[in-house]
């Protein structure tokens, strides 16, 4: 029970302060673009939030993946049972399983994000940062969907937990 206590911890926490640093930046952003006296910042202190929270965020989606995996294990299944996925196994691991795949396709979203078309958003002009419009609004949406797949990720842990399997 005490391992099971430790891996949910381990699970929960990087997963927690992933969706609040989501949910921040969203705000954050809102602040900015709705605050006229911080309109000459706002490339600056965005450019700066992203670099410094990208630092952290593969750290926290690899401990998330990690003790998502050892619960998964704890249950009783194997690796072979989630890599060798058939319609016909149980409800737990259908949910598991389509859990692992948002969660892959929300990391790859996030790679791209990060490294293609969030720095195609900011222009570097000697000591100013400008935003690309064209390039800002494709990583603003981009942003949104990701941020909907880490909520469905997060109301499919709840869905797990409780025992509603799909």
């Amino acid at each position: 029970m005490t391992l099971n206590y430790i891996l949910v911890t381990l699970h929960l926490l990087p997963a927690t302060i992933w969706f609040g640093g989501n949910i921040f930046f969203v705000l954050i952003i809102r602040f900015l673009s709705r605050n006229d006296s911080l309109k000459q910042q706002k490339p600056q202190i965005i450019y700066s939030l992203a670099l410094e929270f990208r630092k952290y965020s593969y750290f926290l989606l690899l401990i998330s993946f990690l003790s998502g995996v050892l619960l998964v294990l704890q249950r009783g299944y194997t690796m072979t049972d989630i890599l060798h996925f058939t319609s016909d196994n149980s409800g737990f691991l259908r949910t598991v399983v389509l859990k692992f795949s948002l969660f892959f396709f929300l990391v790859i979203l996030q790679i791209y994000h990060d490294f293609y078309l969030g720095p195609k958003s900011f222009e570097l002009k000697k000591d100013q940062i400008e935003l690309k419009e064209k390039f800002r609004k494709s990583s603003s949406i981009l942003g949104r969907f990701g941020f909907l797949l880490t909520l469905s990720l997060f109301l499919l842990g709840i869905a797990i937990s409780r025992g509603l399997y799909f």
